[in-house]
Order: structure tokens, then sequence, then C-alpha cells
């Protein structure tokens, strides 16, 4: 819906809009989105929500976020992880509208690497730094 309204028709594209190829990408990683969120739901079916299986480490349990201690990673179910995505996309969404591209950059990266399951402050802080040395010239 955005795409097409942020394009203009031309004539010399040999009959396709300028807005064919960034809708049919967008229309793709929905698709593989979903496709993932199905596949994360089914995964999660066979292990049980906060269970790391026996013989296990909960180092080598896989993805996940952090428990309230932050000590180590536990399983969590797909639904709770693509919330913390969407609201970290709209937190990056209002950051652009308010504060502009550098602090969108900030806030994405900030709260959307943790969410991802890193702890590490460093890696967090360069992260941060070339986001928004990128987004830089975007102001």
């Amino acid at each position: 819906m955005l795409i097409p309204q942020q394009t203009t028709p031309s004539p010399d594209a040999a009959g396709l809009a300028p807005a064919t190829l960034p809708t049919l990408c967008a229309a793709i990683i929905a698709i593989l989105s979903v496709f993932r969120l199905l596949a994360s739901l089914a995964a999660s079916r066979k292990v049980p929500v906060g269970h790391v299986p026996a013989g296990q480490d909960a180092a080598a349990a896989g993805p996940g976020l952090a428990g309230s201690d932050l000590t180590g990673p536990v399983r969590v179910g797909p639904f709770p992880v693509a919330l913390l995505i969407v609201a970290v996309a709209i937190a990056g969404l209002f950051g652009l509208m308010l504060f502009g591209p550098v602090a969108c950059a900030a806030i994405i990266v900030l709260t959307g690497m943790p969410v991802l399951g890193e702890r590490r402050w460093l890696p967090i802080a360069l992260c941060t730094a070339g986001a928004m040395a990128a987004a830089w010239p975007l102001q």
C-alpha cells in the first residue's frame, strides 16, 4: 500500500509500473515470514516451552529469550518473540516519525538485538554505532 503511493508512473518502463519490483519483494518477504512463523510454531510444539531436553545444557537449547535473571536462554514459543519484533518495528517507526533516521536506527538496534538473543554489550554498542553512522546521510 505504501510503495505505490511513493512512486510515480513512468511511460518508459516497458509497461511495468515502477512500484512492481518493490511490491513483489515486499510480498515475497511477507510470504516467507509466514512460512517461517509456521515452521517455528511446529517446532515449538515438539519441545515444551521452557523445557531443555535431557542431556543438553541451556546454552545448546537454541535461540530464545533469556530468563528473567538474564543468565541463559529459555525456550519460548514463536508468538511472544514475534510480538516483541513487531513492537521493535513499531518503536522504530515512531522514532523515525518523531526524531529521524538516526534515532530510528538506534531504537531498532538497541531494542532489536536483545529481542533476537544478543546479550553482550559490545556487539550491541558497535552495531548501534554502525547503524547510526549508516543512517546519518539520510538526515
